[in-house]
């Protein structure tokens, strides 16, 4: 079984992944991927990846729109994708290396 988090105060432990192929790619290359496209300041991203992690979480407990996940993870990888213009996430960006680390 795979191990949870707690969720906090007002909901139920979360488990560590979604479950779902398509929502666990995305989220495992959530920041590097948004650090490339430059969608926000390095520093909001983990911030933006820490609720689309906890909504994707979440959202994967409840069998009402666990069905849809796939495809909604499919459409944000795709978004990403074409935010990148062609770029790799793992390239390395033009910023000057340590920029943006904590």
């Amino acid at each position: 079984m795979a191990a949870t988090r707690p969720a906090g105060p007002a909901g139920p432990a979360l488990p560590d992944k979604t479950g779902i192929p398509a929502c666990d790619d995305y989220l495992a290359s959530y920041v590097a991927c948004h650090r490339a496209a430059a969608i926000w300041p390095p520093d909001q991203i983990q911030g933006h990846y820490d609720e689309m992690r906890t909504n994707l979480l979440r959202d994967s407990l409840d069998p009402e729109v666990r069905p849809q996940l796939g495809s909604r993870c499919t459409s944000l990888a795709l978004g990403l994708r074409q935010a990148l213009h062609g770029k790799s996430c793992t390239q390395p960006s033009a910023a000057p290396a340590g920029a943006g680390s904590p």
